[in-house]
C-alpha cells in the first residue's frame, strides 16, 4: 500500500460546503429527513 491517501471528492471536503447542505436538511420537515436517510 502507498503512504498517502488521495481523496476521491476533494470539493466534499469545503468547509463551506457542509453547513449549507446541513442548512438544507434541518430544513426539511422530519418526514423528509427521514425519507433521505432511509434512501442512503
Amino acid at each position: 500500500m502507498g503512504d498517502t491517501i488521495t481523496p476521491a471528492a476533494p470539493t466534499a471536503a469545503e468547509p463551506e460546503l457542509a453547513p449549507m447542505l446541513l442548512g438544507d436538511y434541518l430544513q426539511l420537515s422530519d418526514e423528509e429527513q427521514l425519507e433521505i436517510l432511509c434512501r442512503i
